[in-house]
């Protein structure tokens, strides 16, 4: 294959071996390798097969003060322009004061 024009700089040619680790080594096909990937990411903690408790670190990260504003009225309303699923809901209504 003629590769003129596209020569790389000697400074970014590698100069050391790659793939050296046995891993590469005694898994010789595709499904070899693919299996012992999946048995590596069986062995990973992820969010779609376990729940990750939450701890002081979560608590610390969520600190009441932090947390106060979402309780203030510019935060805690519904957005003036959503639409609402009751129709008689209002900027300032609930539902007890529905009206017939």
């Amino acid at each position: 294959m003629d590769a003129k024009g596209f020569e790389l700089p000697e400074s970014v040619l590698r100069t050391t071996d790659y793939l050296q680790h046995p891993v590469f080594n005694t898994h010789r096909s595709e499904t070899q390798l693919l299996r012992y990937i999946r048995r590596l990411s069986d062995r990973d903690l992820a969010l779609d097969r376990t729940m990750i408790p939450l701890g002081s670190c979560t608590m610390k990260l969520n600190a009441t003060a932090e947390m106060e504003a979402i309780s203030w009225p510019e935060f805690a309303s519904i957005h003036p322009f959503a639409r609402t699923p009751r129709p008689w809901a209002g900027a300032n209504s609930s539902p007890t004061s529905k009206t017939s």
